[in-house]
């Protein structure tokens, strides 16, 4: 009768095939729930036949053409991967009708989910999956990967993928892209990478690898990018890493290296970014390697354990934007055609034990912005010519045994920010000039010297400073009003010094102000 309600055992005697036609048309979200019916629901609803013409039905895919090799972004079907337990031949169908037609997949899904049936996709030549819901669900690389054999690129950062690297990549041989970054990956960098000979391409930084980096990587002919920073790898570079004369970038930071940097490091003459930092390399800084860095942008070499004189050819990479050798045991001065690097923006040679004068060449580095000489043993006179650096935003000279008085050309550097004089043996009075209207200091510590007279009023005119320190000095006489109106300041340190007369009300009733004195 029209309008009838069909009873469950009526719908259960319904031919099988009028059954599927029924059960086709109810959302695929809801359909797996109906196999716990009966036996012949269960059959029905678990062929692939069914889930094929469930998905047609009830999944919207944008765009699909069977006549075209498509990039794929699906909507709601992630959510059936991602929140709901996908009955396998829903998996099957799914990749069998729609992963087979195209080239291109970029969504979010969990591969432990895909692992069973992405081997069906063919045809895939760019795979790149994404854990937006950054889900707390680790899963491994599936051995079905290395079936992907037209596969070109494999993306896969912030995955959640645990285990070791499987060794049916080494099948991928189309590959040029390979990014697996911050994952939970341990074990060895396996060799069967290193006979992809067409890979580009590969990072594989932030998870915790392990054991040496394979001498066979050099075999990697075309690489031009290889990131394994932030790993345990140990061991020292191999030599066979000169033979990736493409390489163009090389991150090795945060591992537990060690030994000497090969001489063959200098073959990579196309090399722009070295980045090695955090790691326990030792030895002197080769000549060799420094005179082939003619390409060089970024060298970051900072706590590690190198000694030995900075290299004289140091001045020889024109192409310098950041240099970072900070906390390590280089000693000697500061080669004098460091002033060569006209390019360089970052200069960072902290924490070391440096000597000597601080070149006047510096004063040469047009575009530097950051200036960090902290914490070496360096003496005499900051050089006059650091005021011609008028890019500087950052200047660091603290705890080192420089004297003499603060050049007044630093009242310059309009655009200075940070400026750190403090534990030196600097002298004479603080000079109006460093409270100079154009200037937009926010810190400025100049304690643990020989500071003496007074301060000057025209510090009060350093609109944008928050941060003063003038502690363990020798000045005199009051302390200004003016410093109490300053907006910005909320640290001032006067303490050990010889003022005489009491503290304005302006800077002891201050609410915002932290006064030490």
């Amino acid at each position: 009768m029209p309008g009838q309600v069909l009873e469950k055992h009526q719908i259960s005697n319904l031919p099988p095939e009028l059954l599927s036609n029924i059960l086709e048309w109810i959302s695929v979200f809801e359909v797996a729930k109906l196999r716990l019916v009966s036996h012949l629901f269960n059959a029905i609803i678990s062929t692939d036949g069914f889930a094929v013409s469930n998905l047609v039905r009830y999944i919207e895919i944008e765009p699909y053409d069977r006549r075209r090799r498509e990039s794929f972004h699906p909507n709601h079907w992630e959510q059936l991967f991602m929140f709901g337990a996908t009955p396998l031949n829903l998996q099957r169908a799914f990749v069998s009708q729609f992963f087979s037609h195209i080239e291109i997949v970029e969504w979010a899904a969990r591969l432990d989910i895909l692992s069973a049936a992405i081997g069906l996709a063919r045809s895939l030549t760019h795979l790149e999956l994404q854990n937006w819901a950054r889900s707390s669900t680790w899963s491994p690389i599936p051995d079905e990967i290395g079936l992907l054999a037209n596969l070109k690129s494999l993306i896969l950062p912030y995955y959640g993928l645990v285990g070791s690297i499987p060794d049916s990549m080494g099948n991928l041989t189309r590959l040029a892209v390979l990014k697996l970054d911050n994952n939970m990956l341990d074990g060895s960098i396996p060799d069967s990478l290193c006979s992809l000979e067409n890979l580009w391409c590969l990072s594989l930084a932030d998870n915790e690898l392990c054991e040496s980096i394979p001498d066979a990587l050099g075999k990697l002919a075309n690489l031009r990018i290889l990131n394994l920073g932030n790993n345990n790898l140990t061991g020292s570079i191999p030599r066979s890493i000169g033979y990736l004369r493409f390489l163009t970038e090389l991150n090795l930071f945060e591992n537990n290296l060690s030994g000497n940097l090969p001489d063959d490091l200098g073959k990579l003459e196309n090399l722009k970014h070295l980045d090695l930092h955090s790691n326990k390399f030792n030895g002197s800084l080769s000549s060799h390697i420094i005179g082939n860095f003619v390409a060089l942008e970024v060298l970051k070499l900072s706590d590690n354990e190198f000694a030995d004189l900075l290299p004289q050819n140091i001045g020889n990479m024109a192409n310098l934007k950041h240099l970072d050798l900070s906390k390590n045991r280089f000693h000697g001065p500061v080669p004098e055609n460091i002033g060569f690097l006209e390019c360089l923006i970052e200069l960072i040679v902290s924490q070391n034990n440096l000597h000597g004068p601080i070149p006047e060449s510096v004063g040469k580095l047009s575009s530097l912005t950051h200036l960090s000489l902290q914490e070496n043993k360096f003496n005499g006179d900051i050089p006059s010519s650091v005021g011609n650096l008028l890019n500087l935003e950052y200047a660091n000279f603290s705890n080192n045994e420089l004297e003499g008085c603060i050049p007044k050309l630093i009242g310059n550097l309009e655009l200075l920010t940070f400026l750190d004089l403090s534990d030196n043996k600097f002298c004479g009075s603080i000079p109006d000039i460093i409270g100079g209207p154009n200037l937009n200091l926010e810190r400025l510590i100049l304690s643990h010297n020989y500071f003496s007279g007074c301060i000057p009023e025209a510090i009060s005119g350093l609109r944008y400073l928050w941060d003063l320190d003038l502690s363990d000095n020798n000045l005199v006489g009051q302390v200004p009003e003016s410093l109490g109106k300053m907006l910005s300041l909320y640290h001032l340190n006067i303490s050990s010094n010889n003022f005489s007369g009491k503290i304005p009300l302006s800077l002891s009733q201050s609410e915002k102000l932290t006064l030490i004195q």
